[in-house]
C-alpha cells in the first residue's frame, strides 16, 4: 500500500503507509491477516487471541525485522490456506523462515521452518501467542505441562510480576458463555509472561524459558520447526457486539493530576512565552550528580520558565553533598518534587539515600520526596520500593519495547491503567507519579551488549498520531487518579514543539495546551465500547464540562454521545488544518468553537482531535 505521502506525514511524521489487511474465516472464527500474523482472532464476538505471530530477537532484546515473499493466499468457504517465506537480515542477522497457515472448522493451524543464514547471538526466536486482558483476567486456565501433568491456575488480575504459567504444552480456558478454547504448543517449551509490566495489552505465551540462559550462539544452518493449533472445541454464545461507537458518562469524578513536561536541551531558539501558555504545572529536570555543569546549566535553562520543578537527582551514592553544591541554584527555583534514583539500580529505594533525604527535608521542607525507577513498570513490580516516609513512587511508561507499529502502540493504551492499579496495590500509603511518558524507550534495562543505544525518536511524535495516543495516554492515567505525570520534552523532535525560531509546534502540544488552558479541577472519567476506534477524556474546570476525543484509525468515524451535557461547540484538528495550526498556534486557538450539524451523530477525521465544549 502506497497511498498519499504527505496525508502519511500528517499522520506519522514520514510516509509510512500501514501495511494491507485482510479478514479470514475458519468456521466461526474471524481473524485479521497483517504481515504474515494473525490478529484479533474472534469467535461469537469474543476475542480468542489478540495475536499470533514469531519473533527473531537479538542478544539486546531488538526484534529484527523481516521481509516477506513468495506469499500465496487462497480463501475458501469458511477457511483459507496460506504460504510464504520471511527473511530477517540486519546487523548481521540473516535468517529465513518457511511459514504455512491454515484455517479450517474452527480451527488455526500455524507452522513454522526456521534456518539460520550466519552466526549470532540470540535471546528469542519462534512463536508467540497473545492473549487478551479482558475475556482472559480473571479466569481458569487448565494448563498441560510439558511432562504430562494437567494444572488448573489463573489469569491474572492485577499485573504478574514474574511468569505466571511455566512449562507448557496445551493450553484450555473458557470462552464466553459456554464455550471453550484449546492451545497446543509444539517444537520448544513455552511459558507466559504478564506483558502489561510493559504496557502490552496482553498476556504472552512464547518460546524459550527465560530460566535458560541468553544469549545463545546461533550458528549458520541451525534449524527450528514449530507448531501451534488452535482449536475451539465449544462455540459460545453469541455476545451482542454494536457496530456503532459509543462514548458514555460514568459520572465518576476525580482530583485532576499534575501534569507536566520534561526540559530539553537548553537552548537560545525555544519560545519561552509559547511554552508557557500551555499551563503545565511542572516541569521535569534530570541532574546527575556525576556532571555537575551539565546539571546546573539545566537549572539555569528551567529558571527561564518559571514553572515549578520535579526535580529527578540521579545519583552514585548517598550523596547530600550534591544537594549543597547546587543549593543556590535550587533556591532560584519553586521545587516541588524530588525523585531519587539510584545510577547503579534498576529500582531505588528510601533506605538508599538516608543523608540525601535529610538534607533536601533540612533546606525545602515543604517539597515532596520520592524513589522508583526511571525504567519500566517491570523493574517496579518486582522490586517494589521499600518505603517508610517518602511521599511517593515513580516509574516511567513507553509503548515500544515489544512491538513498534500504530496498532500495536494504541493497544498499550489501555493497558497504562493496570500499572497504575497494580502499583497501588503494592505502595498503599504513597503518592504516585509517572515519569516520564515517552514515545520510545529511553534506555535498555535489559540489554546484554551495554553498548547498544536506543532509538533517538519516533517521527509518530511529531504528527497526528502522536497527538491522539497522548490523549489517550492522558485519559487512562488520569482517570485511576494518579498525582504527577510527565511527558515528552519541551522541544525537539521528541518534544511538543520544534526548536528553530519559526516558533512552530507538534499537534501534541495542542493536546496539552486545550486541556490545561481551562485550569481544570476534576476528571470525569469516561468509557468508550470500541476504544481502539475512538476514545475520549473528560474533564471539568470552574465554569463548565469539556470533552476531548481522539481517532486512532485511518478511517472518518463516527460516533454517539450518552450521558453528556449539551454539546455548545466543538473545534476540530486534523490533516485538513494541521499545518496552519502548528505554524501558528495562536491563529488557531483564537478561531471559535462551531456548532456541529447534528449532535446525535458527530464525526471525527482519521487521526483527527475533536474539542467539544458542553454545559456545566
Amino acid at each position: 500500500m502506497t497511498g498519499d505521502p504527505e496525508k502519511y506525514r500528517c499522520y506519522f511524521g514520514e510516509h509510512n503507509p500501514p501495511v494491507t489487511k485482510r479478514t479470514l474465516r475458519s468456521g466461526d472464527l474471524t481473524m485479521t491477516h497483517e504481515a504474515g500474523f494473525l490478529r484479533y482472532i474472534k469467535c461469537g464476538g469474543y476475542e480468542v487471541l489478540r495475536m499470533i505471530y514469531f519473533a527473531v530477537r537479538d542478544q539486546n532484546w531488538t526484534t529484527i525485522p523481516g521481509e516477506i515473499s513468495e506469499e500465496t493466499i487462497k480463501e475458501y468457504d469458511e477457511g483459507f490456506h496460506i504460504t510464504y517465506k520471511m527473511y530477517h537480515d540486519q546487523n548481521g542477522i540473516k535468517y529465513q523462515w518457511s511459514v504455512e497457515l491454515e484455517g479450517t472448522d474452527n480451527e488455526i493451524d500455524f507452522k513454522i521452518y526456521g534456518e539460520s543464514k550466519s552466526d549470532f547471538l540470540r535471546n528469542r526466536i519462534g512463536f508467540c501467542v497473545l492473549h487478551p486482558i479482558q475475556e482472559c483476567s480473571g479466569k481458569p486456565c487448565e494448563v498441560t505441562y510439558v511432562s504430562g501433568e494437567v494444572a488448573t491456575l489463573t489469569f491474572p488480575e492485577l499485573i504478574a510480576p514474574h511468569q505466571p504459567m511455566y512449562n507448557i504444552r496445551k493450553m484450555r480456558w473458557p470462552l464466553g458463555v459456554d464455550g471453550q478454547a484449546e492451545l497446543h504448543l509444539e517444537g520448544d517449551t513455552f511459558e507466559m509472561e504478564d506483558q502489561r509490566n510493559w504496557t502490552d495489552h496482553s498476556y504472552k505465551t512464547y518460546c524459550t524459558p527465560l530460566e535458560e540462559s541468553f544469549p545463545v550462539e546461533v550458528r549458520s544452518g541451525d534449524k527450528v520447526s514449530q507448531h501451534i493449533k488452535l482449536k475451539i472445541t465449544d462455540i459460545p454464545k453469541d455476545a451482542y457486539v454494536s457496530n456503532r461507537t459509543i462514548i458514555s458518562n460514568s459520572w465518576k469524578q476525580l482530583s485532576f493530576p499534575q501534569i507536566g513536561v520534561e526540559l530539553g536541551p537548553p537552548t537560545t531558539g525555544l519560545d519561552l512565552d509559547m511554552l508557557k501558555e500551555v499551563g503545565f504545572r511542572h516541569v521535569r529536570v534530570e541532574a546527575e550528580d556525576t556532571d555537575l555543569d551539565t546539571a546546573l546549566d539545566r537549572l539555569s535553562f528551567a529558571k527561564n520558565l518559571k514553572i515549578p520543578v520535579e526535580l529527578v537527582l540521579k545519583l552514585a551514592e548517598d550523596n547530600s553533598a550534591f544537594i549543597s553544591m547546587m543549593e543556590s541554584h535550587l533556591r532560584r527555583l519553586q521545587v516541588n518534587r524530588v525523585l531519587l534514583l539510584a545510577l547503579s539500580q534498576k529500582v531505588s529505594h528510601e533506605a538508599d539515600f538516608s543523608q540525601t533525604i535529610s538534607q533536601i527535608r533540612s533546606l525545602f521542607p515543604n517539597v515532596l520526596v520520592g524513589v522508583g525507577t526511571d525504567y519500566y513498570f517491570a523493574e517496579f513490580n518486582r522490586e517494589p520500593p521499600a518505603i517508610q516516609s517518602i511521599d511517593f513512587v515513580s516509574y516511567s511508561i513507553n509503548p515500544q519495547v515489544h512491538a513498534f507499529d500504530t496498532l500495536s502502540l494504541t493497544e498499550t493504551l489501555e493497558a497504562q491503567q493496570y500499572t497504575v492499579q497494580t502499583a497501588k496495590s503494592l505502595c498503599v500509603d504513597s503518592g504516585l507519579q509517572i515519569s516520564p511518558v515517552t514515545l520510545l524507550p529511553r534506555s535498555n534495562p535489559d540489554a546484554t551488549d551495554k553498548n547498544s543505544q536506543p532509538i533517538s525518536f519516533d517521527p509518530r511524535q511529531m504528527g497526528l498520531y502522536g497527538m491522539v495516543w497522548t490523549m489517550g495516554s492522558i485519559k487512562y492515567l488520569a482517570e485511576q487518579a494518579v498525582d504527577s505525570i510527565s511527558y515528552f520534552k519541551t522541544h525537539g523532535p521528541d518534544g511538543i514543539m520544534a526548536n528553530d525560531t519559526d516558533h512552530s509546534v507538534y499537534p501534541v502540544y495542542f493536546v496539552f495546551r486545550m486541556i490545561l488552558a481551562t485550569r481544570p479541577t476534576y476528571v470525569q472519567a469516561t468509557k468508550s465500547n470500541h476504544p481502539l476506534k475512538v476514545e475520549a477524556f473528560s474533564w471539568k474546570d470552574e465554569s463548565r464540562d469539556w470533552l476531548m476525543l481522539a481517532n486512532f484509525t485511518e478511517s472518518s468515524q463516527s460516533f454517539q454521545l450518552e450521558g453528556f451535557n449539551t454539546v455548545t461547540g466543538i473545534k476540530s484538528l486534523d490533516e485538513h488544518n494541521m499545518k496552519a495550526a502548528c505554524s501558528d498556534p495562536e491563529k488557531f486557538l483564537a478561531i471559535d468553537f462551531s456548532m456541529p450539524s447534528s449532535v446525535e451523530n458527530l464525526e471525527i477525521s482519521p487521526y483527527g482531535l475533536l474539542l467539544v465544549r458542553l454545559t456545566k
